[in-house]
């Protein structure tokens, strides 16, 4: 397998072109949910938190099942394009013939949210495979970069495609960016088996190994902890901001649009920077830092009112993009440093799961609040509890004192394959690992 940098390269682009579709589904899904069915807000929740249900439901054993196939990620990722292609395609072919309503956008939701948990559990150990560990920073700062980029432009192109044809048409382009990332993957080398295959167990067994190592290993805990409590307050506020804009700021389609790319603008930013920022201050460091750092800005949000006061929503996006991409950038490199290639799709799936059970809690918390006390009062307290986390985060204990990442990984390796080894292969059904 080549380890060049054009597979890198045509993975990002891939992935950078997936994004742009998935950003204008953002705006376009609760556009369709307001405007034409006039959802209530609670339901515009709900239709963030179905998306992540699957994650919660299947995360673990999915996890376990990539990991006994690693060589097939490349494969399993283009199935899961082609699944989400045809659950947000559903959308418009439904209100083209007239059936459009707000169970079939939860349905749609639900499905394609099922897809993406196939697709995240190969995308770590893939990602992997076809680069170097040298380029671990660099790969997840250009993916990373990318998706910002997609979130300045997307939702601008949204707004323009949902003024010009509407909102149930303009998803039609999330699902032609799905079809070209599963192209992109056609292109690409397929992954190499595990250098060290595990001895075949059952597949509770697995995902217990993988729950077990994320437990007890503290940097890897932490950072699951930290993305699952980031993700409560920010799906929470996302869940009912268009909400707001629409029906408390009266802003048109288009100027939403624009005021949620121009938070992408903190994303591109925090990309460019977080890999020199990383080498000068840490990994570690710069996590901990960037949410307080940035978390203050969100508090401006709720400020935001018609005409000119659209501005404090302006100015709220880009700093807490900023921090949030530098977080990102920052736990999906620890993770791919720290965590035991074997391990790396059910480690990365059990923090998933564990972070999706968070965003259904945080989309319906979103909107429970935002219709019992309005949709302002409601972004103001989330705000107020995100910095919280942000002062949290800071307190907690430093992880410098650890040891060297690459001697706990060898470590972590010799101690699973020594469980492995006197682990005797199970007799039933399948579980032996050969699906």
């Amino acid at each position: 397998m080549s380890h060049s940098r054009r597979p890198l390269r045509t993975f990002v682009a891939g992935q950078g072109v997936n994004a742009l579709g998935s950003m204008v589904s953002t705006l376009a899904l609760p556009l369709v949910a307001v405007d034409r069915l006039h959802a209530t807000t609670l339901a515009v929740g709900a239709l963030e938190a179905v998306e992540w249900l699957p994650a919660v439901l299947i995360g673990l054993p999915v996890g376990a099942l990539v990991d006994r196939h690693q060589a097939r990620a490349r494969s399993i990722m283009m199935a899961a394009n082609l699944g989400q292609a045809l659950a947000v395609a559903a959308v418009p072919a439904a209100a083209a013939i007239g059936a459009l309503s707000v169970g079939v956008l939860l349905a749609a939701a639900a499905t394609a949210g099922l897809f993406t948990v196939w697709f995240q559990a190969g995308y770590s150990p893939y990602l992997r495979a076809i680069i170097d560990g040298d380029d671990y920073l660099t790969a997840t700062s250009q993916t990373r970069g990318v998706k910002s980029v997609a979130r300045l432009i997307g939702p601008t192109l949204a707004g323009a495609l949902v003024e010009a044809v509407g909102a149930a048409t303009t998803v039609l382009a999330d699902a032609a960016s799905f079809l070209i990332s599963l192209v992109s993957l056609a292109v690409l080398p397929a992954a190499s088996p595990a250098p060290h295959p595990e001895p075949a167990t059952s597949l509770t067994a697995q995902m217990r190994q993988g729950l077990a190592h994320l437990w007890t290993d503290r940097l890897l805990r932490t950072l699951a902890w930290a993305t699952a409590s980031i993700n409560l307050f920010l799906t929470a506020m996302g869940a009912i901001e268009i909400v707001f804009l629409v029906r408390d700021v009266h802003a048109p389609a288009d100027w939403i649009g624009i005021l949620i790319a121009l938070a992408g603008l903190g994303g591109v930013i925090g990309s460019v920077f977080a890999n020199r920022l990383s080498r000068r201050f840490g990994l570690e460091r710069l996590a901990r830092t960037a949410v307080i750092a940035t978390a203050p800005a969100a508090l401006l949000m709720p400020l935001t009112s018609h005409g000119p006061g659209m501005v404090f929503f302006a100015l709220a996006g880009p700093p807490t993009s900023l921090g949030i991409a530098i977080v990102s950038i920052s736990i999906s490199t620890l993770r791919l440093q720290h965590c035991p290639e074997h391990l790396l799709a059910r480690v990365t799936t059990t923090s998933r799961t564990l972070t999706a059970a968070t965003i259904p809690v945080g989309a319906l918390l979103g909107g429970a609040l935002g219709q019992l006390l309005g949709t302002r009062t409601a972004l103001l307290l989330l705000a107020a509890g995100y910095v919280t986390f942000g002062l949290l985060l800071l307190a907690t204990p430093s992880l410098q004192e650890l040891p060297n990442t690459h001697e706990r990984v060898q470590a972590a390796s010799q101690t699973t394959s020594a469980q492995n080894a006197a682990t005797p292969p199970t007799q039933h059904g399948n579980a032996g690992g050969r699906a």
